[in-house]
């Protein structure tokens, strides 16, 4: 359904903001269990589609396969292939598929399932669930069920797993388990199979029992087993061990997907957006996503990247995020404890890639406690060794963007202060040549008492900026020393002096109109104050750019009357000036 056919069926007479319809499916979603997406599925342009269906694994990636090219999964396919053929010649095999959460696993059993297909196997596909009171060998009804016909007495079959034996009965559960090992050999014998079973992870350990049993007889059927569990979180020990062995044993070939790299990347979106994607883009993506097709397509989704892929404006340094990419990675973080979080919470100030001493310097932690949550975030997968020596980077991206906009405003201004003064302390007296980073920190904690040393830091940035000639970037700077300065007269002084500066570097950066705006605001701050030299250098910043019209006029009209009283030279030379500019 459209986003517009549902707001029409659910508030069709009342008026809504464009959040809510994400966040009724988001609690739709939680209601039914669907953490990964796989029941009510996002269709990139249109809206959601209602994708349950007990015989066929379904996964987030899988709304989108018309807009994501399958990619850099070629040497992955390339052994399927292989693995197939050997299937084929009566050499059954197995292929487990692991990896993290939306990395691709999914698509990658769909894929395969499809080139079975293509050759004429018989393709049989379920997946296993973690929902409260489903069936203990629900997985394997559904599969014999999709079978149909192709399976002798598969009917009667499905209806025995449904309900099957008490787990006392193990003389009962081993003839049922039997009897599925021996009716899906026996269809190999007509025709080569693959049984294509997804979030293995999710599978008890009766269902991975009974999985085993039939990977022991696959070695000369004309069957594939494919299957594909997560990495994390790991399920409970005997489920792990069961698939560990399944991995190891039974002629299995083991296949770990990682994200996709910078030029998969590439690729994937020329296919999609043309030729003209920014490669500047592609990298940002891909540090962001790490290369993780889920992240990947949500990071596609938002606004950040509709703005350079389709109105070609700048690439944004903040990022808006989508609920179900805010979810997702919430449930890894969930995997680690609260003590590490918050230290990772704290880290995300200091940006995506972070000393692990100035780390312990904000936080005020012992370093050797720093240095055991950082061990438990690496092992959780949510850090990796940064560029430099004791660096620390999040992986992806997201995950520092997440936890970032997590922190209430209070604490994150907090946090900013104490990593302010900690790096203040470590650089001193080249704390100057820091400036750019200090002032960042300085400028975020503005409102706990970080402002005055923000302006002092943006300032000495936006010198170092001009003099190298990056006039927009000394421009922005002074914007920002702007904005946290307090807008009282005991800093009307500095206001002006930043008005001035600013207007100055705007026209070097070919910035005419910003340039004369900031001449007027400084004219109008120092006719306020009654300083004449800063009126008049402010009055031909303006001047000269326009036609002085409106409140600049009278602006203009009122000061020349007030200097012709107090400094009649000073008129006199401020009104040659203009007659020199409006004559040329």
């Amino acid at each position: 359904m459209s986003k517009r056919e549902l707001h029409d069926a659910i508030w069709s007479r009342v008026v809504v903001g464009d959040a809510s319809l994400p966040r009724a499916v988001t609690e739709a979603r939680r209601a039914i269990g669907d953490v990964e997406h796989k029941v009510i599925v996002t269709v990139r342009g249109r809206g959601y589609r209602f994708a349950w269906d007990d015989d066929a694994p379904t996964h987030p990636e899988s709304s989108s396969e018309s807009d994501n090219p399958f990619v850099g999964r070629e040497a992955h396919m390339g052994l399927l292939e292989k693995r197939l053929d050997d299937a084929f010649a009566c050499r059954g095999n197995g292929v487990w598929i692991s990896g993290e959460d939306g990395i691709g696993k999914t698509r990658l059993l769909h894929e395969a399932s499809r080139a079975a297909r293509s050759r004429g196997a018989l393709v049989l596909t379920a997946r296993a669930t973690a929902a409260d009171g489903a069936p203990e060998l629900r997985m394997w009804s559904s599969l014999i069920a999709a079978a149909g016909d192709r399976l002798e007495g598969g009917a009667a079959l499905a209806l025995a797993l449904a309900t099957p034996p008490p787990a006392t009965d193990a003389k009962g559960r081993f003839h049922l388990f039997e009897a599925v090992v021996q009716r899906v050999l026996a269809a190999a014998q007509r025709e080569p199979l693959v049984v294509c079973l997804d979030d293995l992870h999710l599978a008890g350990t009766s269902q991975l029992d009974l999985l085993e049993r039939l990977a022991r007889e696959t070695c000369s059927a004309k069957i594939l087993l494919l299957g594909a569990f997560r990495d994390r979180p790991l399920p409970e020990h005997a489920s792990a061990f069961l698939l560990g062995t399944l991995a190891r044993e039974y002629t299995s070939t083991r296949i770990h997907l990682r994200g996709l790299s910078e030029e998969d990347i590439g690729r994937l979106l020329h296919l999609r957006y043309g030729p003209s994607v920014p490669p500047r883009f592609v990298a940002a993506i891909h540090e962001r996503s790490a290369g993780n097709p889920f992240y990947l397509n949500e990071l596609l989704e938002t606004s950040w990247a509709d703005g350079v892929l389709t109105r070609h404006t700048a690439l944004a340094s903040s990022i808006d995020l989508r609920p179900a990419l805010t979810e997702s990675i919430g449930r890894h973080l969930a995997e680690v404890s609260h003590e590490c979080r918050d230290v990772l919470s704290s880290a995300s100030v200091l940006g995506c890639d972070f000393a692990v001493a100035r780390l312990s310097a904000t936080t005020q932690l012992d370093p050797r406690v720093v240095l055991d949550r950082i061990d438990e975030a690496m092992r959780a997968q949510l850090v990796a060794k940064g560029a430099g020596l004791g660096h620390v980077r999040f992986v992806p991206a997201l995950v520092r963007d997440v936890l970032y906009k997590g922190l209430s405003g209070a604490r994150r201004a907090l946090l900013h202060l104490k990593a302010g003064e900690a790096l203040l302390e470590s650089y001193g007296d080249a704390a100057d040549t820091h400036a750019d980073e200090l002032s960042r920190h300085f400028l975020k904690a503005a409102a706990v008492g970080g402002a005055a040393r923000g302006v002092r830091f943006a300032k000495i940035a936006a010198r170092s900026a001009e003099r190298s000639g990056a006039h927009a970037e000394a421009a922005r700077r002074y914007e920002e020393a702007l904005s946290a300065l307090p807008a009282s007269n005991e800093h009307g002084a500095e206001q002006i002096e930043l008005l001035l500066a600013l207007a100055r570097v705007r026209l070097r950066a070919n910035d005419t109109c910003g340039a004369s705006q900031a001449s007027f605001d400084a004219a109008t701050l120092a006719f306020a104050r009654r300083v004449p030299g800063e009126l008049v250098e402010a009055i031909l910043g303006f001047v000269p750019f326009d036609g002085v019209a409106g409140p600049r006029e009278e602006l203009l009209a009122e000061a020349r009357a007030w200097l012709a009283e107090i400094a009649p030279l000073l008129a006199q030379e401020l009104d040659l000036a203009i007659r020199r500019y409006r004559k040329s």
